[in-house]
């Protein structure tokens, strides 16, 4: 038997006795609820068909609506102006392509390629034109991204996947992040495919492609040799019998030959002036796991607004009257973070009262993709010191939007997910869904800009 057979064996057996200690909590915790809330909670079912295509269809909505609502800056320019002149009036990048200025680094070329590749295909003549062609791209990953969560996944993971993918369609930093032009904005199409291959990598095919997507994923943006080496750990540490590794070492050899010239340069040019940072960022150690936790849940917009933060808490307005619509989301969101929070932290408490260690329960196979990308991932990012900056977060999707679903659901093998949990899950849905449209309605309500990451300069036409 498996390892990881045998770490399910061990855990099933204390599931069922924590099944029904968490029934019983929650029967407690409802009895205070009026009847037709405590009658929504019991009869929640899982998220069906129509509810999927309902969150996809507004997550396709607020990608694509107001598309002259968009970044348009120093990054945003440069890479634009790169797109339409590359191969005409500027050479193909062989060696590097564009310069991470944080790191004083040149990223490999194959980034640049791919955007020049996205405006050439689309025939992209204005920002506006490679901003839609961004979003569209990302919306192509949602779908994928559903299909696989729909038709790809093992039985006792299908649902928190489900509930994963609808909330990615609704997410305000999933669809901010996916309406950039920004070197990281292509991505979460490369890491859905990641995904699928990851879960089938005990055969030879999908484990050549992950090898193959992984050094990709490295290429088209610095941070990515983080995730990719942390998947890699995180195989050799907990599950080494399950990867096809003739597959993967393939996959790495043909994907990585893109980044031969790109090592010519970091030899024998970065080298002789090579940019080391010594500076340690401010709360560094934490602000990855920080984000993980926070942007599931929609919490952090200041990022974007800034100093225009207390004022989209009055949003939306009537008859200029504020009705602080948002601010009352946001202490919604709050309450639903820390009460999905609070119930994964007692399940923990109950594993390990129950004799398991963290080793086996960080084991669980139906997990470890999650926990790859946040203790693989976000541990080698930390521990590197190069820096941390918000926008990292985008090698994470989806994985945070599964880690909220698991944990709302206590889904396990030999255990019902909770209605109480889809509850929960429904509300923080149509929360988000509620600020993620009061936010571009703000944005473009304040075509001069605001005070954060975001501002709307005037977009050549």
């Amino acid at each position: 038997m498996s390892t990881a057979a045998n770490v399910t064996a061990r855990l099933t057996r204390s599931w069922p006795r924590s099944a029904r200690t968490s029934e019983t909590f929650i029967a407690k915790v409802e009895a205070f609820f009026p009847i037709p809330i405590r009658y929504a909670i019991e009869n929640v079912r899982p998220l069906g068909t129509t509810g999927l295509i309902l969150c996809l269809l507004a997550g396709i909505i607020l990608r694509t609506i107001w598309p002259e609502v968009m970044e348009y800056r120093a990054d945003e320019q440069s890479l634009f102006t790169k797109c339409i002149n590359v191969g005409r009036t500027e050479p193909l990048p062989l060696t590097t392509g564009i310069t991470d200025t944080r790191l004083g680094l040149d990223e490999p070329p194959l980034s640049l390629l791919m955007w020049v590749a996205l405006a050439r295909v689309t025939g992209v003549k204005r920002p506006t034109d490679l901003a839609s062609a961004t979003q569209w791209l990302n919306i192509g990953a949602l779908l994928l991204l559903a299909i696989f969560a729909w038709r790809w996944t093992r039985r006792d993971d299908r649902e928190p996947w489900l509930w994963a993918t609808a909330l990615a369609a609704v997410n305000p930093f999933a669809i901010l992040f996916q309406r950039k032009i920004w070197d990281p904005s292509i991505l979460p199409a490369f890491l859905v495919l990641m995904v699928i291959c990851w879960e089938k990598r005990e055969r030879a095919g999908p484990a050549f492609c992950w090898g193959v997507l992984s050094l990709i994923v490295m290429q088209l943006y610095l941070p990515g040799f983080f995730l990719g080496a942390g998947f890699l750990l995180w195989a050799l540490i907990f599950d080494r019998a399950r990867m096809n590794w003739r597959g993967w070492f393939a996959g790495s050899c043909l994907g990585g030959l893109g980044l031969l010239p790109w090592f010519y340069y970091l030899i024998f040019t970065f080298a002789k002036h090579p940019v080391v940072h010594t500076k340690w960022p401010r709360f560094f150690p934490i602000q990855f796991w920080i984000h993980w936790t926070t942007d599931p849940f929609g919490l952090g917009l200041e990022y974007s607004l800034g100093r225009n933060f207390p004022d989209f808490l009055r949003w939306p307005l009537v008859c200029g009257t504020a009705t602080y619509l948002v601010g009352i989301a946001h202490v919604a969101l709050l309450g639903l973070a820390a009460t999905i929070l609070l119930r994964g932290a007692f399940r923990l408490r109950r594993h390990l009262r129950a004799g398991h260690s963290f080793s086996q329960l960080l084991a669980a196979p139906q997990l470890q993709s999650v926990y790859a990308a946040c203790f693989g991932y976000g541990g080698l990012l930390t521990l590197s010191c190069v820096g941390y900056y918000h926008h990292y977060q985008i090698f994470s999707f989806p994985f945070p939007f599964a880690w909220v679903a698991y944990l709302a659901l206590g889904a396990s093998p030999g255990v019902v997910p909770a209605p109480a949990g889809r509850f929960l899950l429904v509300i923080v849905i149509v929360t988000e869904l509620i600020v993620s449209a009061c936010f571009w309605y703000y944005l473009r309500a304040h075509p001069q800009g605001v005070g954060g990451g975001f501002s709307q300069p005037t977009l050549p036409q």
